[in-house]
């Protein structure tokens, strides 16, 4: 048996973070709770919901009790209670000394209990006796008392464990703090069967005497496990707030005229001396019986209320009444001059009081930093956060200390949050006040200047540029849609088709510059307007059949409810029909599937206008179902240039200005514009135009048509392309196979018309995604043609995926887009592209390159050694030596080799493009041999011809008529 001393308070670990600002204080005591309530739930010592045992009538079954799963047990129940009498361990067996016997309750003062009927005193002496039934576990245990009133003498299994003072009759005993406050710890080790804990509790002046706290008794092993991890989670809070406390020390050297670093720099060492000395003891071994060990903690708790308060008066002055930092000043000194020449019982008594006068001072706290988040102060709700934990770790350890809850002191964590948010609002406010108002408005001034510069040469490189591409994009527009009128005579239906896309994409492709010269006269207040009576319906039936080819294949029906009868109004009707045609292109953008409507009211600005049939305006609301648009981005999709999402990865891709020139021009016909979210999902734009006073005149569609081809001329048309002759027909022998993937349809018809007219095979992929599943699934691809700016996955990251399996030289990948800055290109490089071309390109260009890398891989291939084939469930490496020789099984292969046969997810074309010819010969749709394995070849009917390999097997395949003569230029027969 031995006695452990000076075992430090148990600490469990919290997960404490620091909270950013939020916009209510709800919020904050989620996080709060969040917080700090898995720290009390962790700092239980339950581990087990298992139903604990007591002991009744002095005996306490332990047998189905597992100290290891179950956790520690309090000695609570029924204790065999003999008062007025102290019973040494060995006379326990005699039965006379146990004729007086009483039970009482553990824990429990015995000033509430009776003897024959009497009351006892507070002041006495009395024995108690506890029976253990245990079972065969010889785990050492740990016996602990948390405070017993006042001298004790205890027992195990008739062996002395502890011992405080002389738990005799003689009146020099007497109570000493050392009784109240210290846990002490005992060791032992259960016997199977029967073990007896006998206690001398002996109390000369305190009110009442006996048990007041429970009896634990725990597994040796846990025990020590759990105070070292205390220990070392107490010791690594004090380095954060020694490290805290220099910070803000320092901090406060750079700006002295700031005094919250400082007085905080020293509420942290204040704290960090305090949660050490509770760790390891600094004066209790140095002072006499009398003195009072806890002086340290009391000094260090009563010094850090007027630091608080100094330095919350420093954040916030105007919330915080000077008459707060003077009452705590004096109230520490008050309590501190007491405290160094009294006993502990006086001392204990001063501190208790200064706790229930802290409270006042906790309940003012609360509502200075309540005031302060209120008024939206700098950082008021971190403060608060780290305050709230304060207080609700302190709450806790006072009922801890008060035996009402089982967790553990856990104020430290507390302090470490108050010393993180803390730390967090000084260091955010020394960072704000490094720049004063005068240098913050010059440079905005300066900037401000510079970006309105920037701004305008944008938008005149722009109008520029756009204005050079009008002649020749009309050109184009022209001559495709003359030709699908029949001028160049008859046409097959899929030349007819090829000339609407050309000309689908120019009117595309016009509409942006259009787009872009309309917001350059806007911002120079140089656009136009010819005003006249409008009609709506007619405009808007236009229009609607304009945007029918916008649909392509989405399940989407765009429906015209606007009423044939209403109003006309006035505006000028290009301008109008370029607002309707942006208004339905971008819900068709946005919308998969659903519908599109456009409808029209009446807008009365009175309600006797109403009653008239006066209105003063039409409304016209164009309604998809949509994604929608978030609350949060309905001013911003009206702006210039404003996307949500403008990388390469954007799924909507645009200009941004559609828009932001709808707004401008509503705006000039004085009209309104707004979206609202629709009631079955997706969006509604609206937008009002004043009603014509004038009446309808004879107008029609034909200027609008003939707009379509103004411009035209001889010079502006494109040449057209020439022939391929000079690109060599030999890279293109052979069928070989292409992957397109761009997420433009119109781009993946070209290319497909381009290279199947090559015979060539062209796969196509409409995003990232699909490409990567298809090369993943088809290793017959020979060259891949690739779009950098596509939806959901880059271009880039897609040839980066395609790196990590297939090399340069195995597949080549040529990016193909309209970014040409140097960076653009460099990043395709880096990703690992084998050329580059930027649209709109050649088509001589294109052909060259695309030869060049087909005859380099070619080159390469016949150079490999070897190759890599994907079987049923993984991959395989094999050298062309190895390989004897290959036959078709249904959809598969099946490649013979020296180690064994393997089946794999290929044609026999697949794989007959990807082996080098000078060594392998097909000599039947399905055999392909290696000519290094050939042993002979033997005549065996009339024209039929087999041949031999030099194998395990000596393995003996048909020659096909079709491949004979190919065998021949192989091998000499």
């Amino acid at each position: 048996m031995k006695c452990v001393d000076n075992i430090p308070k148990l600490y469990s670990d919290s997960d404490m973070r620091q909270c950013m600002p939020i916009k209510s204080i709800i919020s904050i005591l989620a996080v709060l709770a969040c917080l700090i309530f898995p720290a009390l739930i962790t700092c239980s010592h339950d581990s087990t919901l298992k139903k604990k045992p007591v002991s009744v009538r002095g005996v306490l079954d332990l047998r189905d009790w597992n100290f290891t799963k179950d956790g520690p047990l309090n000695l609570d129940g029924e204790w065999e209670f003999y008062w007025d009498r102290l019973i040494e361990p060995s006379d326990f067996t005699k039965r006379a000394d146990r004729k007086d016997c009483g039970f009482i309750s553990v824990p429990g003062l015995w000033e509430s209990c009776k003897v024959h009927g009497a009351d006892l005193p507070g002041n006495g002496y009395a024995t108690y006796r506890l029976k253990i039934i245990s079972g065969p576990d010889k785990k050492m245990k740990f016996l602990s008392i948390h405070r017993i009133f006042s001298a004790y003498t205890l027992w195990i299994n008739g062996v002395l464990a502890d011992k405080r003072e002389e738990a005799d009759k003689s009146p020099k005993t007497r109570e000493d703090y050392i009784f109240i406050h210290s846990k002490r710890i005992s060791s032992f080790t259960l016997h199977e069967g029967e073990n007896v804990i006998v206690l001398h509790v002996l109390n000369n002046e305190n009110k009442s005497g006996g048990i007041d706290r429970p009896l634990r008794l725990e597994d040796g092993h846990a025990a020590s496990q759990r105070a070292f991890w205390k220990h070392t989670i107490g010791i690594l809070v004090v380095g954060m707030l020694l490290f805290a406390s220099i910070y803000n020390i320092i901090f406060y050297f750079f700006r002295k005229n700031e005094e919250a670093p400082l007085y905080f720099g020293i509420f942290c060492l204040v704290w960090a001396v305090n949660i050490y000395n509770l760790q390891i003891p600094v004066l209790s071994g140095s002072l006499s019986y009398h003195a009072n060990p806890f002086l340290l903690d009391f000094i260090t708790a009563i010094v850090s209320l007027p630091l608080c308060v100094m330095t919350i008066k420093s954040l916030y002055p105007d919330d915080f009444s000077m008459t707060g930092v003077r009452l705590a000043q004096a109230l520490s000194v008050g309590c501190i001059i007491p405290l160094l020449f009294v006993e502990f019982k006086t001392a204990d008594l001063i501190f208790r009081i200064y706790v229930i006068l802290v409270f006042f001072f906790v309940l003012y706290f609360v509502y200075v930093t309540v005031r302060t988040v209120v008024k939206r102060r700098d950082d008021a709700i971190l403060f608060l956060i780290g305050f709230t934990a304060l207080y609700v770790c302190g709450v806790n350890d006072l009922l801890y200390s008060m035996w009402i809850i089982d967790t553990a002191n856990i104020t430290q964590y507390g302090m470490l949050v108050l010393c993180i948010s803390t730390s967090t609002v000084i260091s955010r406010r020394f960072s704000r006040a490094l720049w004063t108002i005068g240098e913050l408005s010059r440079d905005l001034a300066e900037k401000n200047i510079y970006l309105s510069k920037m701004d305008r040469l944008k938008d005149q490189f722009l109008a520029n540029t756009s204005h050079e591409l009008r002649t020749p994009l009309h050109g184009m527009i022209g001559l495709a849609e003359s030709m699908i009128e029949g001028d160049a005579g008859s046409l097959t239906p899929k030349v007819r088709e090829n000339l609407s896309l050309i000309a689908s994409s120019g009117h595309r492709l016009a509409n942006m510059v259009n787009d872009l010269l309309d917001m350059a006269k806007i911002q120079d207040k140089g656009l136009n307007l010819n005003l006249r009576p409008v009609d709506i319906y007619s405009l808007s039936e236009m229009v609607v059949n304009l945007s029918l080819p916008l649909v392509g294949g989405k399940p989407l029906e765009i429906i015209n409810n606007i009423k044939p009868d209403i109003s006309c109004v006035c505006a000028d009707e290009d301008r109008i029909r370029q607002v309707l045609y942006n208004l339905i292109g971008n819900a068709v953008k946005f919308t998969n599937k659903g519908t599109i409507e456009l409808s029209a009211r009446l807008v009365f600005q009175a309600d006797e206008d109403r009653d008239a049939g006066i209105a003063t305006a039409v409304e016209v609301s164009v309604a998809d179902t949509g994604i929608g648009v978030p609350d949060e981005c309905k001013e911003e999709i009206f702006e210039a240039y404003g996307q949500v999402d403008g990388n390469n990865t954007r799924p909507y891709p645009g200009t941004g200005l559609g828009l932001a020139i709808v707004k401008q021009i509503i705006e000039l016909h004085n009209g309104t514009i707004g979206v609202a979210s629709g009631k079955n999902g997706g969006s509604v734009f609206f937008f009002t135009l004043p009603i014509a006073k004038e009446p309808l005149a004879d107008t029609s569609d034909e200027n609008f048509i003939e707009s379509m081809s103004d411009g035209l001329s001889e010079d502006t048309i494109p040449n057209r392309p020439g022939s391929f002759s000079e690109i060599s027909e030999g890279s293109f022998s052979g069928n070989p196979v292409f992957l397109v993937v761009d997420d433009d349809p119109v781009n993946i018809r070209i290319l497909r018309n381009y290279f199947e007219s090559k015979r060539c095979i062209v796969k196509t992929a409409a995003d990232g995604i699909s490409a990567l599943d298809i090369l993943d699934r088809d290793d017959s691809i020979d060259l891949v043609l690739l779009d950098i700016m596509m939806p959901v996955v880059s271009g880039c990251d897609v040839c980066r995926r395609i790196r990590l399996k297939r090399p340069p030289e195995e597949l080549p990948v040529i990016m193909l887009t309209a970014k040409n800055m140097i960076s653009d290109i460099d990043d395709a490089f880096e990703a690992g592209a084998n050329d580059y071309v930027v649209k709109p390109f050649r088509l001589n260009e294109l052909m060259a390159r695309v030869s060049t890398m087909l005859k380099l891989r070619n080159i390469c291939k016949s150079a490999a050694t070897g190759i890599t084939i994907r079987g049923r469930n993984r991959a395989y490496s094999l050298t062309f030596r190895d390989i004897i020789y290959i036959t078709s099984s249904s959809k598969n292969i099946i490649v013979h080799t020296r180690e064994g046969d393997i089946e794999a997810l290929l044609l026999m074309k697949e794989i007959a493009d990807r082996l080098p010819p000078d060594i392998f010969v097909r000599i039947h749709k399905s055999y392909i041999i290696n000519i290094n394995y050939i042993y002979s070849i033997s005549h065996v009917l009339s024209g039929r011809y087999r041949v031999r390999l030099r194998d395990d097997d000596d393995t003996e395949l048909p020659i096909g008529a079709a491949f004979l003569e190919s065998l021949r230029k192989k091998i000499s027969l």
